[in-house]
């Protein structure tokens, strides 16, 4: 599987075969929610160069500081277009169906 996506985004000409080994660099926002809390926790938009998977697990870690119920619904968004990410954390924080928490974190290795 993940060597289909490459080949989709080395077609796209998004990566090439030396950035093979290397993590993407992308934009992100993260967001974590409760079940029937009045909560929702979202980062403001900041760049890394990892893989979206580690982003999350590290955003999963932090937000069980502030909330262990919110681990299991913590997740990040990534993307290299900044101006879409922007619209669909804004699209997201509008219907959020509780308050929105922002919270001041990025992603550090």
């Amino acid at each position: 599987m993940r060597q289909l996506v490459f080949a989709t985004l080395l077609t796209l000409g998004i990566a090439s075969p030396a950035s093979a080994a290397l993590p993407p660099t992308l934009s992100y926002f993260c967001q974590a929610s409760v079940k029937g809390s009045n909560v929702f926790y979202v980062t403001q938009i900041f760049t890394a160069t990892a893989q979206t998977s580690d982003v999350t697990k590290a955003w999963r870690t932090h937000v069980a500081g502030i909330d262990a119920k919110a681990k299991s619904a913590a997740i990040c968004q990534g993307g290299v277009d900044v101006e879409s990410l922007e619209g669909l954390r804004k699209l997201t924080t509008e219907s959020a169906p509780a308050s929105v928490v922002n919270v001041d974190w990025s992603f550090a290795p």
